[in-house]
């Protein structure tokens, strides 16, 4: 029986306007959904895959355009459609979930609210509508739907917004659900939730989905086909099975290679993809992918390939010249570091936390008293030189609270922080200045961190000023060092934020970090919002960083797999307190606590069954 199809596109070509002309974006895209499906559509950012799920829903950004091709939505033409018609579709027949949920939600009005809205304005009776918002909270996960309908989005954690996010898409049991990057910046725990219930409303209601990812791991967990882009074009595209088992094309063999996952030798440097997407306005001649490709030809210089069926028994297309053949064996990852687990573990700890109890106070209200929020509570743990501890953990357990207090922008209620035999509550003027040389903090979004209107030379040349480190004559030269030391070229010195790639901003920020020479670097979430081939960029320069430089680590994270590859130690904490902590061969090859087995089984790649009964995400509320 022929499966119904939801979705069909035909050599889909968008354009932007610049002020130079018009510059094509997306070209050439094919592809279709059958009803019940998924659709994982994977690649590096500036790929087009966004641009290409919001051309379908006629919702493109003003400077972007279709300019050729077609788009069929159950048999009806979306391009000639009237906006009328679209406008009914969305949110009704067409539903779309986005990134980040608190930029989508309305913060004036209720969950329920907005829920409601979205049934009433396709045609539900108020009443009805009621009682549907909460069997929608119901359905995607939330606890106590019919008290939580009444709470405003900032009362969520991230998760559960995301949840609401998905009730909202769903409210009208659309055909076809676009889900834009709807996990990247979730927990583990949370980002496994959200993924079986999409597979679970895929199940229940029968919809096509379109996932939006640049995870491959993600892709082979609940994906029924996967798409490839690469710079505007489809590379390769095939069930999840072949593609996974036997990529013909190079780009998508070097996405999945560079992917950190639990099944991969630890001590292995991460093989991450040679340099980086080509801009819009400079995309090279031939296959877009040649300058970063380990198999380049002379052809594949000049001659683009053309999308070409390489499957036997199933189809599955590749834009490769080389694609004729399965490919050929990839080079051996490197060896990592050879240092022995005993490296650092004796001695004078750089850092040493003992029974730290760090509180929020909570301001008086109508309704309330002012009152202490305990946040982490009798936290003990040990960094050393030349050695990571990671710390692990679901959102709103504390993580980022200690980090902030390690580093002095925050102060503990009880307990004791010594940081090279110094105390941030005991520190004279001079003494929290060598403090503030001795830890730095690396930040998890590098454009945010960074001041726009400095140029990178004055970002690494502030702190040498600051702390008095290098006269007017050596600053420059130290400057070059710094950027030298972290992989960049020092043409980039007099370059703006916004005018680097996400990678390069972040080795940005670790070399303003390394640039009063610290003993002691805290990195909150160093990768998280960075692509898959940059986050292996950036964790083997942490790798290799610490071992030159014999820097001591904390690094805080939700994805366990980078936990794995860079640290040495790992301290596992939930609602506050650490629940084990241990080498990170035995954290993650024995785990003691069911919390931190529940973390494992819900990572990609992960060879651990969730322990019964499961535990639960924290309902983090924010007061």
């Amino acid at each position: 029986m022929t499966e119904q199809v939801v979705l069909d596109v035909r050599n889909l070509g968008l354009e932007l306007s610049l002020e130079s002309g018009g510059v094509p974006v997306v070209s050439g895209v094919t592809f279709s959904v059958p009803a019940g499906q998924i659709l994982g559509v994977v690649g590096e950012s500036g790929s087009g895959k966004s641009l290409t799920a919001l051309s379908i829903g006629r919702m493109l950004p003003r400077a972007a355009t279709v300019v050729s091709g077609s788009i069929h939505f159950q048999g009806r033409d979306m391009l000639e459609m009237p906006d009328a018609e679209v406008a009914a579709l969305r949110g009704a027949e067409l539903g779309m979930v986005f990134q980040d949920p608190l930029a989508f939600l309305n913060p004036l009005m209720t969950v329920g609210q907005q829920i409601r809205e979205v049934l009433v304005l396709h045609g539900m009776p108020k009443d009805k509508a009621e009682v549907r918002a909460v069997e929608l909270l119901e359905l995607v996960g939330v606890r106590d739907p019919e008290k939580r309908k009444d709470d405003y989005p900032h009362t969520f954690s991230g998760g559960m917004r995301q949840r609401v996010m998905i009730a909202i898409a769903v409210a009208n049991n659309p055909a076809l659900l676009l889900a834009d990057e709807p996990t990247s910046a979730l927990d583990v725990t949370v980002q496994e939730g959200i993924l079986r219930l999409l597979a679970r409303l895929r199940s229940e209601l029968g919809m096509a989905l379109v996932l939006i990812t640049h995870d491959m791991s993600l892709v082979e967990e609940i994906c029924d086909s996967v798409m490839v882009m690469y710079a505007g074009r489809v590379v390769e595209q095939g069930s999840v099975r072949d593609v996974i088992r036997e990529p013909r094309h190079p780009y998508t063999r070097e996405l999945m290679r560079s992917t950190p996952r639990l099944d991969r030798p630890t001590r292995e440097r991460l093989p991450a993809i040679a340099g980086k997407p080509p801009d819009v306005t400079s995309r090279p001649d031939g296959c877009r992918f040649h300058p970063r490709c380990p198999l380049t030809m002379d052809r594949c210089r000049t001659d683009e390939p053309a999308l070409v069926d390489r499957g036997t028994d199933t189809p599955h297309h590749a834009a490769c010249w080389a694609a004729a053949e399965p490919l050929p064996a990839s080079t051996p990852p490197t060896p990592g570091s050879s240092r022995t687990s005993q490296t650092g573990s004796e001695g004078t700890p750089i850092l040493d936390v003992q029974d730290v109890y760090v509180s929020y106070q909570r301001k008086a209200r109508l309704w309330r008293q002012p009152d202490e929020r305990p946040v982490v509570e009798g936290v003990s743990l040990r960094a050393h030189s030349g050695r990571a501890l990671g710390l692990v953990g679901e959102s709103g357990c504390g993580k980022s609270t200690l980090a902030r207090t390690i580093v002095g922008l925050l102060s503990p209620s009880s307990g004791r922080i010594s940081i090279d035999g110094l105390q941030w509550t005991h520190a004279s003027r001079e003494e929290r200045n060598r403090l503030r040389r001795t830890v730095q903090l690396v930040f998890q979004d590098p454009y945010l961190s960074l001041n726009p209107r400095q140029t990178v030379r004055q970002i690494l040349t502030e702190p040498l000023v600051v702390h008095g480190l290098a006269s007017r004559e050596r600053r420059q030269s130290r400057v070059g060092d710094l950027i030298s030391h972290v992989g960049l070229p020092v043409s980039l010195l007099d370059r703006y934020p916004y005018q680097l790639s996400g990678g390069q901003r972040q080795r940005v920020g670790i070399a303003r970090a390394l640039a009063v020479e610290p003993q002691l670097i805290v990195a909150d979430e160093p990768v998280s919002a960075l692509d898959v081939s940059v986050q292996a960029q950036i964790i083997n320069l942490l790798a290799d960083l610490r071992d030159e430089l014999d820097l001591g680590y904390v690094v805080i994270a939700h994805d366990l797999s980078v936990v794995r590859h860079l640290c040495d130690e790992v301290a596992v904490m939930r609602a506050g307190k650490i629940v084990e902590h241990g080498p990170t061969s035995e954290i993650f090859s024995a785990p003691q606590h069911p919390y931190t087995l529940s973390l494992l089984a819900a990572s990609p790649g992960s060879p651990w069954a969730r322990p019964e009964p499961a535990i639960d995400a924290v309902d983090e509320v924010t007061e």
